[in-house]
């Protein structure tokens, strides 16, 4: 193992089943920073009014409240609780600006444009765009969403789900397969 660590960045996230279709998506954001040299280190936070800390400068809890349904984000919580700079707590309301955004193909432009540059914290910002593919993942797995909606809200979202890409394509005909072979309704004439 290296001894020559300098960062260490861990990111956990977590799935909760919640009542009335709603998941609970709780992220974990921990930076450590180990310092070679104690007392340059804490001579250069002096210099910019940062906190005294140990190896741990960030450590910050992101809660989403989801809608399994329609991937809609109906609360958002942030708790910061180590930071480099008192200040840095400023932004945890921030995240307010999440409610009603739909985790689907252009919620990260979304997420950058309420969230980016000085209107949050870059970390809070980073570990939002972690979360959002576990509720894609939390809809399929507990199959609250039909493999249609599934298509319309991961279409053109990755390489993989392109619209013209396999997955897209193989799903489609799936689907079509699926229709055409089921039972028509009684009194439905065929045309």
């Amino acid at each position: 193992m290296l001894d020559n660590l300098l960062h260490e960045r861990d990111v956990k996230v977590r799935a909760f089943s919640l009542e009335d279709d709603l998941v609970l998506i709780v992220g974990r954001l921990i930076d450590i920073h180990p310092e070679p040299d104690e007392e340059a280190a804490r001579v250069e936070r002096k210099a910019v009014g940062a906190l005294e800390l140990g190896p741990v400068i960030h450590d910050m809890t992101l809660e989403l409240e989801v809608s399994a349904k329609d991937f809609k984000i109906k609360a958002a919580r942030a708790r910061m609780q180590i930071v480099p700079h008192l200040e840095c707590r400023d932004v945890e309301d921030s995240v307010q600006e999440l409610v009603g955004l739909t985790v689907t193909s252009g919620f990260t432009m979304n997420v950058k444009e309420r969230l980016g540059g000085a209107k949050s914290c870059a970390h809070l910002v980073s570990l939002v765009l972690t979360m959002a593919p576990v509720v894609v993942q939390v809809a399929k797995v507990e199959r609250h969403v039909p493999i249609v909606k599934q298509m319309a809200y991961l279409t053109d979202t990755c390489y993989m789900w392109r619209e013209n890409g396999p997955v897209i394509t193989r799903l489609t005909e799936n689907e079509n397969e699926r229709l055409a072979t089921r039972p028509k309704p009684a009194g439905i004439a065929e045309g």
